[in-house]
């Protein structure tokens, strides 16, 4: 597969919205209903918000489920014009990825990463849904691949449920360690010698992965015994990174320093590293952490 660069000078991490309609264990980061204020603003308000700022962007979209609404495709589309998008969704919203498809060229788009979720999967009879979905997707000229969590019960399933989904969609899975699990060291060591074997597989099979992500949770291997405590070292979050929640306020990392807002038009970047104040926020932390980057390639 060719690679195709983008040059950007900022990424954000997007939290579109709260809504989605999985409920999966391991997620925090989504809701049954959504609070007043989300997306409130125009299309064109977002559009020239970034715009302003005289930098290009590599926007991360994701929830909650970032297609649940058709507004969100209408941002996409406005934003998209001058930024990058890539993207984490549940795969399962079908009539706003068509609306996507017709409104967002797959030059602005680094990749679609969608979660497979199998247990809710199975749940929701959702799999006809996925695979039609990312076979349209892909067809459409974009990059897609899935992922999924490994829960314990999942570990040893993987295998098939990664060959079904290439069958299925011409589309790579990769495994996604599971946070708590992680971060407590509940893997035993026959688990982490599993996923190591997983990871090296999609690696050496799949090497284009590695440049598309902008976050790469296959570094997550790396720290299976445990992630460190972030807090001390030097960081590029608000330098480099930040991260915007679902009323369009920007913050440094999570909520503890806020940067800006998209509503006020206003963004008060750093201009150097400095110390990290998160305990815990892995996937951008092993990207911008000037301590503790990993890189798989």
């Amino acid at each position: 597969m060719e690679i195709v660069t983008m040059k950007y000078d900022m990424e954000a991490d997007w939290i579109v919205n709260m809504l989605c309609n999985f409920n999966c264990d391991y997620c925090s980061y989504r809701s049954d209903i959504e609070q007043p204020g989300v997306l409130s603003f125009a299309p064109e308000v977002y559009e020239y918000f970034f715009n302003e700022t005289g930098k290009t962007w590599m926007l991360h979209m994701s929830g909650g489920e970032p297609f649940a609404y058709s507004k969100a495709v209408d941002v996409m589309a406005a934003v998209s014009k001058n930024h990058y998008l890539s993207f984490n969704t549940n795969g399962s919203q079908t009539v706003r990825f068509k609306q996507f498809i017709k409104s967002v060229s797959p030059l602005r788009v680094q990749y679609i990463h969608v979660g497979v979720h199998m247990l809710e999967r199975e749940r929701l009879g959702g799999w006809d849904v996925l695979y039609s979905n990312m076979r349209m997707l892909r067809d459409a000229g974009f990059t897609v691949f899935g992922s999924q969590v490994m829960e314990k019960g999942v570990i040893p399933l993987f295998e098939d449920l990664s060959r079904k989904l290439m069958d299925q969609t011409g589309c790579v899975l990769i495994p996604k360690t599971e946070s708590h699990l992680t971060d407590n060291n509940q893997y035993t060591d026959g688990e982490k010698h599993l996923l190591r074997g997983f990871v090296k597989r999609v690696v050496e099979q799949h090497g284009f992965i590695t440049h598309y992500y902008t976050v790469n949770p296959l570094v997550d291997i790396f720290y299976l015994s445990g992630f460190p405590d972030f807090r001390g070292p030097d960081c590029h979050a608000g330098v480099k990174f930040v991260k915007i929640d679902e009323y369009g306020n920007v913050w440094r990392c999570e909520k503890k320093e806020k940067l800006g807002s998209i509503g006020e038009g206003l963004l008060n970047l750093h201009t150097a590293p400095y110390p990290c104040q998160e305990q815990f926020c892995p996937y951008y932390c092993l990207k911008y952490s000037t301590k503790f980057k990993k890189e798989l390639v």
